[in-house]
């Protein structure tokens, strides 16, 4: 700076204006970058969880080169383990499945004498509620989703 030029000193106003200006063009970045900031995030995340058993490796006079690769392996097979005991798991749910559908229709049943009984309300007019209920349910839960999606869009 030379000596004949003072700096710009800017009212309160303008110094908010630009700030909330930067703000604005973050977010705006930040939106428009998402396909390639989030991808880097997550690589970023797994690199700092790898990190310490790199380390391991590397005091153990293993090559970074190497130690790199196998933390990564030693990712993928993790990663892979847990799809697999989550497939099997979804596996048993399903032939689990018509049994826990009749249980279900049987407490229903059970439920709906129940209801007749203590309430007098036979079971075509529980149906007939149900059904209005959920009739309305549905639609206050499509205008809630509406308004969330021009709120976030």
């Amino acid at each position: 700076m030379n000596e004949n030029q003072t700096p710009v000193k800017l009212p309160f106003y303008a110094k908010l204006a630009l700030s909330l200006l930067a703000i604005l063009l973050v977010f705006v970045l930040m939106k428009l970058g998402e396909s390639i900031i989030i991808p880097l995030f997550f690589s970023l995340l797994i690199a700092l969880m790898l990190l310490p058993l790199s380390n391991w490796m590397e005091r153990h006079k293993i090559l970074r080169s190497l130690a790199a690769g196998l933390c990564v392996l030693a990712f993928i097979i993790f990663i892979s383990g847990i799809l697999f005991f989550l497939g099997a798991q979804l596996v048993s749910f399903s032939h689990d499945l018509p049994e826990l559908t009749d249980k279900m229709q049987a407490w229903v049943h059970d439920l709906q004498g129940w209801i007749a009984l203590k309430f007098n309300v036979d079971a075509g007019r529980q149906l007939q509620f149900l059904n209005s209920s959920a009739d309305k349910f549905a639609n206050s839960a499509s205008i809630l989703a509406q308004g969330l999606l021009l709120a976030v869009g």
